[in-house]
């Protein structure tokens, strides 16, 4: 079983010296962690990579070092599983948008952000995960996470901080 920690829009801002401890909490024993952009500050980076290995994508508000040192979208495949990373563009249109990035490549999961509502569902026979906001929600009164649990299936929880 490979254990991910998902996480979205941050937006860890200069007032903010890291992340919610929340976090760390959450990710404890994770093997890896996915961020999936609007960090805003590239020492969020060296927070999760002080829990486990991260790859990140970078969002609509990151800054110009952040999307420098940082990808719009990435494939990786972990557990197995071909996994699609990208931030997301449109409100309430940024998981079909996200799933459009990827048309034509194998995928067996979706993970993106943007919305900041975390959601879970299974589209065009990928299954598409949005950790929601870590700061910053909209959908809850909460910010949120997610651990998706990869193994002979593909399951994943909506962490509320």
């Amino acid at each position: 079983m490979v254990r991910i920690g998902v996480i979205s829009d941050t937006h860890v801002r200069r007032e903010f010296s890291s992340l919610p401890p929340e976090v760390f909490a959450a990710f404890d024993g994770v093997d890896h962690i996915i961020h999936c952009g609007d960090i805003n500050r590239v020492e969020v980076l060296d927070e999760l990579g002080a829990i486990a290995p991260f790859t990140a994508v970078f969002g609509n508000t990151d800054p110009y070092e952040t999307a420098l040192a940082l990808q719009h979208q990435v494939t990786i495949n972990l557990g197995g599983f071909h996994i699609g990373v990208t931030h997301g563009e449109g409100f309430s249109a940024a998981k079909r948008n996200a799933l459009k990035r990827f048309r034509g490549m194998k995928l067996d999961i979706l993970l993106y952000g943007h919305s900041h509502c975390p959601e879970q569902t299974m589209e065009q026979g990928v299954y598409c995960l949005n950790p929601g906001s870590a700061t910053k929600p909209r959908c809850t009164t909460r910010g949120t996470v997610a651990i998706l649990s990869l193994g002979e299936t593909i399951e994943s929880e909506i962490i509320h901080l």
